[in-house]
């Protein structure tokens, strides 16, 4: 792959060229979307400029909104889901190998360690592992939605195509099945059913007359309970 303004070598992943600092478009290659040219009341949460709107799909259009400086996109909840179903909706197998290398990938990355405000309501987001073992870190505004950087929607593109999202819910699923945990609580003695002991009790011939110890703390324990 060529840089398309001065010809350089790139990586299938790079979103910019490292000769001449063209951005590249690698996000949306491969999906049918439409540029609205709207600018929104939303601003880049890093590069500080109006989001544009664009609409993605056939049929039934979503819109989601991007930056054309850095390419990061936010997404409403459930529309990142929509896109990723739509881009690659049947996954069969489960490539291991390759879900490694791309969480491999995705740790080398040179993201930029700061929380950045959401677009939506201007409030600090999180950092969350998509679906717990994708490897990509977005940020996610409980309320409002997710922000990808540039690059990452790609990542979870290929990590869908892997069986990643599969793997992830074969996880879920076994997980639901397992049973619950038995308590540790300590039930109450119900002191009526507790056997009726006496001395005779310990000159069974499987008792140990041995344990002096034993004997003794068994005598104390049973004069405590007859009073």
């Amino acid at each position: 792959m060529k840089c398309k303004n001065c010809g350089g070598p790139l990586d299938a992943s790079q979103t910019q060229c490292p000769y001449c600092g063209v951005r590249h478009e690698i996000d949306l290659r491969g999906i049918k979307y439409t540029n609205q040219d709207l600018h929104t009341d939303m601003m880049c949460p890093r590069c500080k400029v109006p989001l544009n709107s664009i609409s993605i799909g056939e049929g039934e259009l979503i819109t989601i909104e991007r930056c054309e400086q850095c390419q990061g996109m936010f997404f409403n909840p459930g529309e990142l889901e929509y896109v990723l179903v739509n881009s690659i909706p049947i996954v069969y197998t489960i490539d291991r190998e390759r879900i490694t290398a791309l969480k491999r990938e995705a740790a080398g990355n040179n993201r930029e360690s700061r929380y950045i405000k959401c677009p939506a309501c201007a409030e600090l987001m999180n950092y969350i592992n998509y679906k717990k073992e994708s490897g990509v870190i977005v940020d996610w505004c409980k309320l409002h939605g997710l922000w990808l950087d540039g690059g990452e929607l790609r990542q979870l593109l290929e990590w869908r195509k892997a069986g990643g999202m599969l793997k992830y819910e074969q996880n879920q699923s076994s997980f639901s099945k397992m049973p619950p945990p038995p308590s540790t609580r300590l039930q109450p003695q119900d002191s009526s059913r507790k056997p009726k002991m006496d001395l005779e009790t310990y000159r069974r011939k499987d008792y140990n007359e041995n344990d002096i110890t034993g004997l003794i703390g068994n005598i104390i324990s049973e004069i405590l309970f007859r009073w």
